[in-house]
């Protein structure tokens, strides 16, 4: 009887417990500022897929497929941020920058390399030694590397300014979100995307309480990118991008620490022209997915 007693309150202290928690409200902050002069301990590991199909009807004629993985480490120091403290300007020592396509690895930057990361004229650009590196460089790093180019800060973007309990949500800014994309890609209308930020839960980075935010946005567009390659006898019909994202965060803004993961898929698909017998509609779908897994860890 005892013993039953004793679970019976164990088991209503951990109800209290949990609904203490759950009724609890926090400040959502996501953004931290940098400062030039910051460190960080960086790792980040993406794998990029890419496939292609091309269909008659309902009848697939080919497709193909490839995957790339970035294995990158680094330690990164802040040399120059936007007046919002977003880093603009940044230089990576290379701990370790592997890239594995199929069955081949190799090592893309040898260990000690450094690399001096800047935004100019709205695109990222990649020095080392003063020259601007290689395209094959360049595409590799631009996937892990992470600069600001916009005024707006996550905060504008998927923050918000009312406190939060455990397990609500809140939509995403969409005005802002379609600025952000415009600038980097085709016309984007705030009503083409939809986005909802959660907070998930506590948790902790080694012995930081923090928080864990997730967030899912959907744009769906018929205008086509503006560096798209032309396919002849087709025409671009319509675009799609689904991104998830999860991230532990600090409760105290004032600490650096980050550990997070991202997935982003985007679809585009083109029609082929009419033909003239009559028969079906040829279709091309092009799909490009990137997942990312990340932690920074402040050194000063």
């Amino acid at each position: 009887m005892r013993a039953s007693l004793r679970l019976a309150s164990a088991f209503f202290a951990l109800i209290f417990i949990a609904s203490a928690v759950f009724a609890e409200d926090y400040a959502i902050k996501l953004t931290r500022p940098d400062k030039p002069g910051f460190k960080y301990e960086v790792a980040r590991t993406a794998t990029l897929k890419t496939a292609r199909s091309l269909k008659e009807g309902e009848t697939l004629l080919k497709s193909s497929s490839s995957v790339m993985t970035i294995d990158f480490a680094s330690e990164r120091t802040v040399l120059e941020v936007n007046d919002r403290g977003g880093d603009t300007k940044c230089s990576y020592k290379i701990a370790r920058c592997t890239v594995t396509t199929g069955n081949a690895a190799g090592e893309l930057l040898s260990v000690g390399t450094e690399v001096i990361a800047s935004v100019e004229d709205g695109k990222k650009v990649f020095r080392v030694n003063d020259a601007v590196v290689s395209p094959r460089v360049s595409e590799v790093l631009n996937e892990v590397v992470s600069l600001s180019r916009a005024q707006a800060t996550d905060d504008d973007v998927f923050g918000t300014a009312e406190r939060k309990k455990i397990g609500e949500t809140w939509p995403i800014n969409s005005t802002l979100a379609a600025a952000d994309l415009s600038k980097e890609g085709p016309p984007v209308k705030p009503e083409d995307i939809t986005g909802t930020v959660k907070l998930v839960g506590l948790a902790k980075i080694g012995e930081i309480p923090c928080l864990e935010v997730s967030a899912d946005v959907s744009l769906k567009t018929t205008n086509p990118p503006p560096s798209m390659p032309a396919f002849e006898g087709f025409t671009f019909s319509v675009g799609s991008m689904k991104a998830s994202y999860s991230g532990k965060l600090p409760i105290d803004p004032s600490l650096r620490d980050s550990d997070e993961s991202a997935d982003m898929a985007i679809t585009m698909v083109f029609l082929g022209d009419l033909p003239a017998s009559g028969g079906p509609r040829q279709t091309m779908e092009m799909t490009r997915s990137r997942g990312m897994v990340g932690k920074s860890e402040p050194l000063n």
